[in-house]
C-alpha cells in the first residue's frame, strides 16, 4: 500500500471531492472554490477544507488555499485510482514510492511508473524520457 491511501481512504467522498478541485486549482481563494463548486452544490467547501488543513493536506495562506506536498499527493493518488479503469486487465495499478507525489520531482528512479492523470510522466516526477538519462 503507498503513503497516500490511509489519507485518501480516511476522506469522505465530499472531502476527496474538494481536495480534487483544489488540485486542479492548484492555489484558488475560497471564494473561487466555492463558485467552482457550487455548480456541483457543494455549499461544504469551507468546512471540507479546514478538515483537509487539519489533516495536513491544504494550507491557507492570506485567504489562498493551496494543497501541500502531502495533499497533492493525495489527490494525484485519487485521480490515478478513477484512471484505473484505463488500465488492461491483470496490469497493476503504478504506485508512487516514498518521496513521490507525481508532481514535484522526486528522488532518482529507474522504474517508470505511468501517472494516468498525467499520461508521459512517472509517479517521481520526471517525463518517460528523463528516466533513460538517470
Amino acid at each position: 500500500m503507498n503513503q497516500f491511501e490511509p489519507e485518501l481512504a480516511g476522506l469522505s467522498q465530499q472531502q476527496s471531492w474538494v481536495l480534487q478541485v483544489l488540485a486542479k486549482h492548484r492555489s484558488a481563494l475560497l471564494r473561487t472554490l466555492e463558485e467552482a463548486l457550487e455548480r456541483a452544490r457543494a455549499a461544504y467547501v469551507g468546512q471540507c477544507l479546514e478538515c483537509l488543513r487539519a489533516r495536513g493536506l491544504a494550507d491557507c495562506l492570506d485567504g489562498v488555499w493551496r494543497l501541500t506536498w502531502t495533499g497533492t499527493g493525495v489527490a494525484n493518488w485519487r485521480e490515478q485510482k478513477v484512471w484505473s479503469d484505463l488500465l488492461p486487465p491483470g496490469r497493476n495499478l503504478p504506485e508512487p514510492r516514498a518521496g513521490e507525489n507525481g508532481l514535484d520531482v522526486g528522488p532518482a528512479c529507474d522504474d517508470y511508473r505511468v501517472t494516468l492523470f498525467a499520461p508521459g510522466r512517472c509517479w517521481c516526477g520526471r517525463t518517460r524520457d528523463q528516466h533513460s538519462t538517470l
